[in-house]
């Protein structure tokens, strides 16, 4: 009964709903509201879509146009690239570096043929390192613990009757710890407190005390007791030049410089100073060439250094023993890596500067020049003194080769690797006249560049210049008179050495000991220790009264002869009172040499490279190292070509 009262209501209230409606007016026509007009759509959002495609078409002729002026770029620039590339190759001299040169090039057909692959690229869009040769650089570095010493001990033995020599030596071993074969060549430095610096020089005398010390065989000794403990495998003792270029394996020593220990190997050597300077209280040995670790950005090499102290002075070095403070790893200022020769601004104008300058007698002397700049990249204050500046003549160059300088002795010929000129700091004459002709010329450090004066200065080993961290050296010149600038005794030396290997060593051995011994019967087998040396002869000049004097004539006119013994003694003679002048095989070797320095320097002047070799004192990174530096100019980029490609790119 309930129910249908509440269905009865409902239904009353819904024909009163639907009447109410009916008696509504009729509704406005919106003009929001569909129509046919426009699709179907508002009339707002209509205008609104036909403004924005009119807008695409207008921006897609936009971007056609750009895309067919980049296209037209594009071949333009392809066009004018093809006509340089195809005018380089087909020109028979084209210009590199600020000169023309002759040239013949071929156009590579693939990217494979460009990179000199013989495998398909990766990717003829990306760069790719499998597409390339990339040299990376393994660090590595021994354990100090590697490096093992005796304590420091003095070699005292009698070279000749009443003459007595010391050495100061120590024994030490190396163990290479390392995975792999390594080039480990120990070079040991002394340095006192009193700024004295001593390279380790050897010795064979206190080698064989050390060896025989330390009950192991000589290195390559032929003495019974060394064969017998070599055959036994007994680890022999070395010398540090054996040590730094002879591998050692099943007891036998093979030259290989570039590997000369195996892994976990362990040698014995012994580091030898003769005449050691026991004027200190402290004393540091510095060892390099136990790590390759460098910090390039601050241009510095790591070292081990030994150190000790002894107070005591020099006069009585019994009385103190040598106590040893420490063994550890330093950084040290590569100096040699921050020496640089400019760039000149001219790629025509070569940094090494030659000419030849007249003498009053009429010879031509040779001078040559280059400049050199040193920068400080450490991250401290830095002093050094240059003490000498030697450069390097190498001949000819074939191809990526230099040929050398060819000397003839006799019947002989022999090439010599290259020939120094060493620059001691101060200035002759000459070197004054030719600083003045290249316009480089400076009144006050014109006599003396690097080495100061000896009677004013207070420091006579060399002047010392300061370079603050980040700072540098103004450029400064190095100059060479190729007359008396050349290491006469390094030329003779290398002379020497070459007709030695040349020569039948047994031969000449037994010549020298029976020209020595005479009548006298000579032993069975060979001498121990005697190594025959092809010498080289030196000037004669023989007397009317038959006196004969040999070593080096620096003089020989019409009024006198003067000669300069091998003992150092200079003697002059009128040319009434000497009879004959013979010119040795030394003599003729220089005349060799100065005939072929000109050469050699229009070389490097080419090539555009300095070798050079700088001795300097810089703290405990004193020392000689060489330098190879080019000064080509820097490819020159085309800037209206970067310009319209980044146009392009926008």
């Amino acid at each position: 009964m309930r129910m249908r009262v509440l269905c009865g209501g409902l239904v009353s209230l819904l024909a009163v709903g639907f009447g109410l409606r009916a008696e509504e007016p009729p509704a406005q026509v919106d003009p929001t509201q569909l129509n046919e007009n426009v699709g179907g759509l508002q009339p707002e959002t209509a205008e609104r879509i036909q403004k924005a495609r009119a807008l695409r078409e207008k921006l897609a002729g936009v971007r056609q146009t750009e895309q067919q002026n980049v296209q037209a770029e594009l071949q333009k620039l392809n066009k004018e690239r093809e006509e340089k590339i195809d005018n380089a190759l087909e020109a028979e001299t084209t210009t590199i570096d600020g000169k023309k040169v002759t040239t013949k090039i071929e156009k590579p057909f693939s990217a494979e043929q460009a990179l000199g692959l013989n495998r398909p690229v990766r990717d003829h869009y990306e760069i790719s390192p499998e597409d390339f040769e990339i040299y990376s650089y393994e660090r590595w570095s021994l354990n100090k613990s590697d490096f093992r010493f005796d304590r420091p001990r003095y070699v005292i033995d009698n070279i000749r009757d009443g003459h007595g020599k010391r050495w100061f030596v120590f024994s030490y071993s190396l163990t290479n710890s390392t995975a792999k074969a390594r080039r480990i060549s120990p070079v040991f430095v002394a340095v006192t407190n009193k700024g004295v610096f001593s390279p380790e020089a050897g010795g064979l005398i206190p080698q064989e005390r050390v060896s025989r010390s330390l009950l192991r065989p000589l290195a390559q000794s032929t003495a019974a007791m060394d064969t017998k403990w070599s055959a036994e495998g007994v680890i022999p003792v070395e010398s540090v030049g054996s040590m730094m270029t002879n591998a050692y394996k099943d007891g036998e020593f093979k030259l290989n410089p570039m590997e000369t220990f195996a892994p976990g190997q362990t040698r014995w050597g012994a580091a030898i100073w003769p005449d050691f300077n026991d004027d200190f209280t402290e004393l540091k040995i510095v060892i390099h060439g136990l790590s390759n670790a460098h910090r390039f950005d601050r241009k510095q090499r790591r070292v081990l250094v030994l150190t000790f102290t002894r107070n005591d002075d020099e006069f009585h070095v019994e009385r103190s023993n040598l106590v040893y403070q420490s063994k550890d790893w330093e950084f040290l200022w590569a100096w040699d890596q921050d020496i640089n020769v400019p760039i000149p601004a001219d790629p025509a104008d070569p940094q090494i500067k030659d000419k030849s300058i007249k003498t009053p007698s009429g010879a031509d002397r040779l001078m040559v020049s280059f400049p050199y700049t040193i920068d400080n990249s450490s991250p401290v204050d830095q002093t050094i003194v240059i003490k000498s500046i030697g450069m390097v003549m190498r001949g000819t160059k074939n191809g990526d080769a230099y040929s050398g300088i060819d000397v003839t002795v006799g019947d002989q010929k022999v090439t010599l690797p290259e020939v120094f000129l060493v620059d001691d700091g101060r200035s002759t004459i000459w070197k004054a006249q030719f600083l003045r002709e290249l316009g480089k010329a400076k009144p006050g450090p014109d006599t003396n560049r690097f080495a100061p004066s000896v009677d004013t200065s207070k420091e006579p080993g060399g002047m010392v210049f300061k370079i603050e961290s980040g700072k540098k050296l103004d450029e400064r010149i190095a100059v060479f008179d190729s007359y008396t600038d050349v290491d006469w005794k390094n030329v003779r030396e290398q002379v020497e050495d070459l007709l030695t290997l040349a020569i039948d060593k047994k031969a000449l051995s037994e010549k020298n000991l029976k020209a020595a011994a005479g009548d006298a019967k000579l032993p069975e087998g060979p001498v121990p220790f005697y190594a025959p040396r092809r010498r080289l002869t030196d000037d004669t000049v023989t007397l009317v009264n038959g006196h004969s004097f040999t070593g080096e004539v620096t003089r020989d006119d019409d009024a006198m002869v003067m000669i300069t013994t091998l003992t150092g003694a200079m003697l002059e003679f009128k040319k009434g009172d000497v009879k004959a002048v013979d010119k040795g095989e030394f003599a003729k070797v220089k005349e060799q040499i100065l005939a072929a320095i000109p050469a050699s320097v229009e070389a490097l002047k080419k090539d555009k490279k300095v070798f050079a070799s700088f001795v300097c004192d810089a703290g405990l990174s004193s020392g000689q190292y060489r330098i190879a530096r080019s000064y080509h100019v820097p490819g020159v980029i085309q800037e209206d070509w970067l310009k319209a490609w980044e146009t392009l790119n926008q």
